[in-house]
């Protein structure tokens, strides 16, 4: 909807937009009664000519290769090594030009040409629309290698990054990755005095792997990794 209106204003020129926001996935078992699955997204979409009108340049439709391109500029600036792999199955995507994208094994999402007959449901069936639709999480999980040396931990039950933070009070060369783990042991009750042990001899494997450093105190900390 946001691309068709778009369109009417554009004049003739391409159109890239992009958002970071929520969406709501309801769960097949709740049957409308439970709360559904949040999720923190990252779209973008393309669309119209690929260069302004020009006698200098053949008019020439954005498209797969566009959206793919400016996925691996991003990926290429946060040095982070992302896989495009065909993505055939894909009931919005057009058979051979949309792919999955995944980095370090975790899988982002997918970036491809949208199908002419879901264009047709906007209105956009006249150009080609090419988008991507990367889990913000998932991104944020390929980029924090610490997650993979917190989920060795035998009690380190669950770890999720949820912000990521360069700017005053971390160095230029640093970032700030702030992570949400949750202890669990079948042996017993943790104490606090467990708990605190466990912690700071978690915290020395990205301090000796990563050379990242603790950032804050104990009870809301974050490792500070070299920039990726």
């Amino acid at each position: 909807n946001t691309l068709a209106y778009n369109r009417r204003l554009a004049q003739g020129e391409g159109i890239r937009i992009f958002k970071v926001g929520r969406v709501y996935i309801p769960k097949p078992q709740a049957k409308g009664r439970g709360l559904p699955d949040e999720l923190e997204m990252a779209v973008g979409a393309f669309s119209g000519p690929r260069f302004p009108a020009s006698w200098l340049a053949d008019e020439d439709d954005i498209g797969f290769y566009d959206a793919k391109g400016a996925l691996e500029s991003v990926f290429s600036a946060l040095n982070l090594d992302a896989a495009f792999k065909p993505a055939d199955g894909d009931p919005a995507l057009r058979p051979g030009r949309s792919a999955t994208v995944t980095a370090g094994g975790v899988p982002l999402g997918v970036v491809g040409e949208v199908r002419r007959e879901v264009l047709a449901g906007f209105g956009l069936e006249s150009r080609p629309v090419a988008l991507f639709d990367l889990s913000a999480e998932s991104l944020l999980t390929a980029l924090a290698g610490a997650r993979r040396i917190i989920k060795r931990r035998a009690l380190a039950v669950r770890s999720a990054p949820f912000d990521i933070y360069a700017g005053e009070g971390v160095p230029a060369v640093k970032k700030s990755v702030a992570f949400r783990v949750a202890f669990q042991s079948d042996q017993g009750t943790l104490t606090s005095e467990q708990v605190d042990r466990f912690q700071n001899d978690m915290l020395r494997q990205p301090r000796r792997e990563l050379g990242a450093e603790l950032r804050g105190d104990s009870a809301g900390s974050a490792l500070m990794t070299n920039r990726v």
